[in-house]
């Protein structure tokens, strides 16, 4: 495959993340994700979130399991 056939990536702007828990609302179609960091005992911060479909959070639940199930 030559380069002019590769896919192209803009780099992460962000370094990834490692929350501390999650909080998830749900509408109909769509998802939303808040990454959750706790500073102390009495304060929680949401650092990230993502809003996902459907279809978006079957391909993360597919591939969850086969993270979690690989040997």
């Amino acid at each position: 495959m030559s380069d002019d056939e590769l896919e192209k990536f803009i780099p992460r702007e962000m370094p990834p993340i490692l929350p501390m828990g999650f909080r998830f609302g749900i509408a109909s179609d769509i998802c939303i994700i808040d990454f959750i960091d706790t500073p102390d005992e009495n304060v929680r911060k949401v650092s990230y979130s993502i809003a996902i479909t459907k279809t978006h959070a079957k391909d993360l639940v597919a591939n969850l399991e086969k993270f979690i199930n690989e040997e």
